[in-house]
């Protein structure tokens, strides 16, 4: 008698390498994860700082403009004085007239990046809202007129007074019952 018996044995030899392999990309990743999120709250807080310096810089820069354009409209006036007494020449009320609009301008300049400055620092803090844009926006009354052919003129009222056009200003925008 005689019989075959046969017996098959799989032993992996290793097969702990995937695993650890996952396991090793799992921490690479949430490494990564960390340094990203270390990233971005410094960078945040670097644009902070950055914000309010700028804020700083610029509240600084108005009030310096502010007194620059009184000093300039005192010179401008005592220019004047100086030509009409005769020891100044039209030419120096002029130049000193040219100093006082880039002044001006100056501090309109340094106005708008304050403005500019206070937006960027509340959007890098996550505090910047629709009303902080639209209080912006200069108000001002407006005539708003309705043609026969259904159009609607928004139109300032100063300069609805302005146009002499026949109307009567402020007084003639009130409404009548065949108005539409």
């Amino acid at each position: 008698r005689s019989g075959l018996i046969g017996l098959q044995l799989a032993v992996p030899i290793y097969q702990g390498g995937g695993i650890e392999s996952r396991v090793r990309e799992a921490v690479a990743l949430k490494e990564k994860t960390r340094q990203d999120l270390e990233g971005a709250r410094r960078a945040a807080l670097f644009q902070a700082q950055t914000g309010f310096a700028g804020v700083n810089s610029a509240t600084a820069s108005v009030k310096a403009f502010e007194q620059a354009v009184v000093s300039a409209e005192s010179a401008l006036a005592s220019n004047i004085l100086g030509q009409e007494v005769g020891v100044r020449t039209f030419l120096d009320v002029l130049q000193v007239q040219q100093n006082v609009y880039s002044t001006r301008r100056d501090l309109a300049d340094a106005y708008f990046k304050y403005l500019i400055g206070v937006l960027r620092l509340k959007a890098s803090v996550g505090a910047l809202t629709e009303q902080d844009i639209e209080d912006l926006i200069q108000r001002e009354d407006m005539a708003v007129t309705v043609t026969h052919g259904g159009y609607v003129k928004r139109v300032p009222v100063s300069a609805y007074r302005a146009q002499r056009r026949g109307g009567k200003g402020r007084s003639g925008m009130q409404t009548r019952e065949e108005d539409f």
